[in-house]
This record gives C-alpha cells, sequence and structure tokens, in this order.
C-alpha cells in the first residue's frame, strides 16, 4: 500500500499519542490486555517499531537486545515482544522491511553470534521462521541440538524465571497473559495440513490461552533463506 513507512523509536522518545494506540491496537487484537502490564513490558524494552499508513500507526513490534555469557561466550539475542498490525494490513510488507533494517544494525556491530529470541502464541509469528531461517529450533523436521536447547533454557529462564515449564519449552504466565482473540486464533482449515502448524499445536496446544512457544534462530547470512536476505541485505 502506498504511504506505508516504518520509523524505530526509544522507548523513551515514544509520545503518549503514539503509547495510547499502540494499547489501542494491542485491544483491538488481543483479550485480557492490561494497561500496567502493557506499560511495564514497555518500559522494559529497548525500543519499538512503528508501522505508519500516512500519520496513523497501524502496527508494531517492540524490542530488547539482551547481552550476555552463555557457555563462557558473549552472545547477543534480539527479544521481540509485543507485536501487533491491523489486520486489513496483513501481507503488507513494510513491518519486515523495518524489523529487517534492525537485524542489520545489529549484525553490523561484529562477530558476536546474534539469536532470535522469539515467544509465540500463535501462528501467523511461527510461520515466520521456516519463511526466513534454514534452521530454527524447534521445528518437525529435527530434534533440538542440545546447544540450542540448552540455550533456549538458558534465555527462557532468565527473562520468564518460574513461568517457563522447561520440560514443554513454553511460557505459562500467571495469572494468565494476554491472548489473541477467539477468531484471530483460529486456523483456516487448508493450513492445518501445514507441517509447521501442526508442529506449533502439538507443542502449544494451549495458545489460545496465551501460552507461549519459546524459539531460537542465529542470524547470519549462512542461515538465511532468500526471503530473509531480501530484508535484512536489500540494500
Amino acid at each position: 500500500m502506498k504511504g506505508l513507512m516504518h520509523k524505530i523509536l526509544k522507548i523513551s522518545d515514544l509520545s503518549l499519542g503514539n503509547i495510547k494506540k499502540m494499547l489501542e491496537l494491542m485491544r483491538k487484537h488481543y483479550d485480557n490486555v492490561k494497561k500496567e502490564k502493557f506499560l511495564e513490558d514497555l518500559k522494559e524494552k529497548d525500543g519499538v517499531l512503528l508501522i505508519f499508513d500516512k500519520d496513523e500507526i497501524i502496527g508494531f513490534t517492540t524490542f530488547k537486545l539482551i547481552e550476555t555469557a552463555f557457555k563462557n561466550k558473549k552472545i547477543y539475542a534480539l527479544y521481540s515482544g509485543d507485536t501487533v498490525v491491523e489486520r486489513k494490513y496483513w501481507g503488507q510488507m513494510e513491518l519486515f522491511k523495518g524489523f529487517g533494517g534492525l537485524l542489520r544494525n545489529y549484525l553490523e556491530r561484529g562477530k558476536i553470534p546474534l539469536y532470535w529470541f522469539l515467544l509465540t502464541k500463535g501462528i501467523r509469528t511461527y510461520l515466520l521462521l521456516p519463511l526466513f531461517f534454514k534452521k530454527f529450533y524447534p521445528n518437525y523436521r529435527e530434534q533440538t541440538p542440545e546447544f540450542e536447547k540448552e540455550l533456549i533454557d538458558y534465555l527462557a529462564k532468565k527473562k520468564f524465571g518460574k513461568f517457563y515449564i522447561k520440560e514443554k519449552g513454553i511460557v505459562k504466565i500467571h495469572p494468565p497473559a494476554d491472548r489473541l482473540k477467539p477468531e484471530l486464533a483460529r486456523i483456516p482449515e487448508h493450513k492445518l495440513k501445514n507441517p509447521h502448524v501442526k508442529f506449533f499445536l502439538e507443542r502449544n496446544p494451549d495458545y489460545k490461552k496465551g501460552t507461549e512457544l519459546v524459539c531460537i534462530a542465529e542470524i547470519k547470512k549462512e542461515n538465511l533463506k532468500k526471503y530473509g536476505l531480501k530484508f535484512i541485505f536489500r540494500d
């Protein structure tokens, strides 16, 4: 669509109007969205990628770069937080363009390993992994290797503590977190045959209640499919 653009802002640079609109979008697409929890989560992020149609915010994703040591080696983990796009804009590429630029900026920091640390409570988000990456975990094709399994456990435990259920690889917040509205959580019949979707449902059967599957993918050229390369290295 003409007029779509993106902008990356620090959380401290968001206006009250920006935050109000972001909260409205969340409540339009998710149930059980608490203003206090939304603001608390927003405050602990580094920044937000906003998607505009002219002057109107029509989508966003928040993010935080986690710098930590895993197995005595420094790593970066880009944690994706709240993400929502107005339904009529689904399929537009502006979010991918903005997120690709964000990843490129982090990759240019040097040779420190960078991972996408993603929690997903719906198939639309999970399906981004096979769209962009050659290898990501967990997936239906193979058992998660020991290194990646330990990294998932480490990051999830570090970020979510007791809410991370290690044996299932999911995060289950209590009291219950926000969850997709029923009409958005519903999976079209034709997608149920997709092996990635079947796997997601097996691993996260309570996704409609807001339970999230913990996933990682290493962000490097060698692990990107053509689609990922297109948005991250488009220049």
